[in-house]
């Protein structure tokens, strides 16, 4: 019998379950891909409830989110159990509950997260719970490598790859680069990262730098917080390379 994996991401993950599952076909696998996601309209919501500082208000917020959690749990499982994989890898799975990981482990699905980032405080609890239960644990941080095995000892260092294909590199014919300095990340709401990202560029505005941000959420995030931003929508995958391209360094 031939080896059937689905490839699980949420949409940050962009191409990657894509990209995952074409490299398993080109070794001679069954593979495909899905997204793993939530109702953005309703984890704002949840959000908003949180954030306050009435009590009654957190307990509904909380309610709301496990509710949330609950139900793309719920829409995984199905999903998965109607495929009937052998393997599933899932990229990051922070958001996934160990009852999910029981209920396939039960259907003899192997499952194995992809540990590409650090999850963020709303999922670090289902991440802690659920990391005893997966079959294997690949980590791209040897640091966070380290922290997982005090919950899974049955964990590698792996770190991404890209497709040479896709991403290559390419000459530049700009004598001068036309920015100084580019940052690769993203805005989320409620997030630490976030919040340090917002720092530094506010204190980098203080120095009457001209300081471009691009990407919906750095719209929702940013805007008319500092006059100095000049914030646009999501850029395209080529316009992005092109300002990586024509630019002094990039971090």
């Amino acid at each position: 019998m031939s080896n059937k994996i689905i490839i699980v991401g949420d949409k940050s993950m962009a191409e990657v379950p894509e990209d995952l599952s074409a490299a398993f076909k080109s070794l001679g696998y069954e593979s495909s891909f899905c997204y793993f996601y939530y109702s953005k309209f309703a984890h704002k919501i949840a959000w908003g409830f949180v954030n306050t500082p009435f009590k009654f208000s957190k307990k509904i917020g909380d309610m709301t989110m496990h509710s949330i959690m609950a139900d793309i749990n719920r829409r995984f499982v199905e999903e998965m159990l109607s495929k009937k994989p052998n393997i599933i890898i899932v990229i990051n799975g922070f958001s996934i509950s160990a009852s999910s990981l029981v209920e396939l482990k039960k259907n003899n699905i192997k499952v194995i997260n992809w540990v590409l980032d650090d999850p963020s405080k709303a999922s670090f609890s289902y991440f802690i719970e659920a990391s005893s239960i997966y079959d294997k644990i690949f980590c791209c941080s040897k640091n966070w490598l380290q922290y997982v095995k005090i919950w899974n000892k049955n964990i590698l260092y792996l770190p991404c790859a890209v497709d040479p294909e896709k991403y290559k590199k390419t000459d530049v014919h700009n004598s001068e680069p036309k920015y100084g300095i580019s940052f690769v990340g993203t805005f989320v709401d409620n997030d630490s990262s976030s919040f340090f990202r917002f720092y530094l560029l506010n204190f980098l505005s203080k120095f009457n730098y001209k300081i471009r941000i691009a990407g919906k959420n750095a719209i929702k995030y940013l805007k008319e917080k500092n006059k100095a931003f000049i914030v646009s929508d999501q850029l395209s995958l080529s316009e992005v390379l092109n300002i990586y391209k024509n630019s002094k360094n990039c971090f």
